[in-house]
Formats: C-alpha cells, structure tokens, sequence
C-alpha cells in the first residue's frame, strides 16, 4: 500500500542516518594491507610516507580497520540517504486512491465506489474471513467492551482502545506454522485505511523467567514465518516494577493502525 511503502522507507531512512553518527576512531593515516605469499603485511598510510606495523602493533592495526570500515559504511550509508529521501519525495507527490477518495466532496463520497470496495465491506469481509474466535475456557474471564472474554484486565483495556478506535480486531486468532506449531497472538487488527494487519502481543509476565525463554522462542518463530517488529508485530509488556503503560497502547494505534 502507498502509505505502507512510505513508512517503510521513512523507517529505513532512520535507520540509514543512524548510521551516519557512528564513531569513526580517532587515529592517524589509513590501513593498507599486502600480501608476500600467505603472509599478511600491514602499513598505515600517512602523507610523510607508509610506515609498517608489526606484531605488536595489533591494537593499532585494529583501529586503522575500524577506521577504514567505518569510513566505508559512513560513505555508503550517505549515498543511501539521498537515494532515500529521493524515493520519499517522489512517493509523497504520487496520490494513493485513499487520498483521491477522501479529497472528493462530502456530498459526493456516499455516490462513489472507491478503488478497492468500501472500507465497510472490506471490514465485513475481513471479520467473516477472520472473526473466528479461539474457544473460550476458564482462563477467559474478563469481559471486554466488544463482548469477548480475554485473559487478563491488560488485554482488556487494549481490546477496548481498539474497539473505541472502530479499529476491526480478532481476540487469540490462530496461527498454524505446521512442524513450528500453533500460536495464538494475542490481537489481529486490521489497518482500515491501508488495509495491512498488525499483530500485538501483550507480554504481562516478563519478571518470570520461564515466560520470557518462551515469549522469545515465540518471537523467534513468529520471525521465521514474516512476523517481525519492523513490519507488522506489536508489543505492549509490563513487570512487576515496570507497571502498563496504557499510553503505549495510544501511541501503537495513531501511528500504526488509524
């Protein structure tokens, strides 16, 4: 999706000028490496001359690399940058439907039908292809705004946000990866505008260390099978010192799921 691609670059865009402030090592002249048969000699290059490092001289043949490789990635990553922001500015001047859509006059919007259906029958499709619930059993006992029966008091107030954001979402939606096994994220919640779906995980028990080997075993699988926190997984967490953060919960939904 248009607004989709733009996020996703804007995220590499970040990343890539993460880059550009790494360290560069503060030491003189550059490294230049020969080989006399199998043997490895090092030189550091200075404008008075080349001078050989030996042996002894291994902490600093190691910086001169660190320098030489830094300098690589930083002149890499600047190329990147432009080429980045590049895409970014030709991306933003090209409409999406949506944009087109939603620049048409009031009166005329309920006379259309959009590219792609509307947003209340892709969402109607979406819930009957997706609204399928886990079977409830004694550990479902909290009752949410929606009328699902959820684990914890923290799961209800997310299912409650979502569904106060008219945000589609199903509750423990089952994952099926075969030899991998079954999983069951917490929430499948569905971007209307863009129509792209999101996983969110609550982690509510980090403190126990049983729990946190699973909950990183799980993510590790979820990983393997394009479940991955860069692109369409949510996480919320608490301990016992680190109370809920309902604010998180905001902040998930304006930037990924409205």
């Amino acid at each position: 999706m248009h607004s989709e691609a733009i996020r996703l670059l804007e995220e590499k865009l970040a990343e890539t000028e993460a880059i550009l402030s790494r360290r560069v090592p503060a030491v003189d002249g550059e490294l230049e490496v020969t080989r006399d048969g199998k043997k490895l000699r090092f030189f550091r290059c200075l404008p008075s001359g080349r001078e050989y490092l030996g042996r002894k001289q291994e902490k600093e043949i190691a910086l001169l690399a660190q320098k030489k490789y830094e300098l690589a990635l930083g002149r890499a990553a600047f190329r990147d940058c432009k080429r980045l922001r590049c895409a970014l500015s030709i991306l933003s001047e090209i409409g999406s439907p949506r944009q087109v859509f939603d620049c048409m006059p009031e009166a005329v919007k309920p006379l259309l039908t959009p590219y792609g259906g509307r947003d209340e029958d892709y969402v109607k499709a979406w819930l009957k292809a997706n609204g399928k619930q886990t079977p409830e059993d004694k550990y479902h006992v909290f009752e949410t705004l929606k009328g699902d029966f959820v684990r914890s008091k923290s799961e209800v107030i997310i299912a409650d946000r979502l569904w106060q954001s008219a945000i589609p979402y199903v509750y423990e939606f089952e994952l099926d990866f075969g030899e991998d096994g079954r999983y069951y994220p917490d929430f499948l919640a569905l971007n209307k505008r863009t129509r792209s779906i999101f996983w969110w995980e609550h982690l509510g028990w980090l403190d126990d260390d049983r729990y946190g080997l699973k909950t990183i075993r799980k993510l590790c699988t979820y990983a393997e099978h394009g479940i991955t926190l860069s692109g369409n997984l949510l996480l919320t967490y608490e301990t016992e010192e680190c109370r809920f953060d309902t604010g998180s919960i905001d902040r998930l939904i304006n930037r990924f799921l409205l």
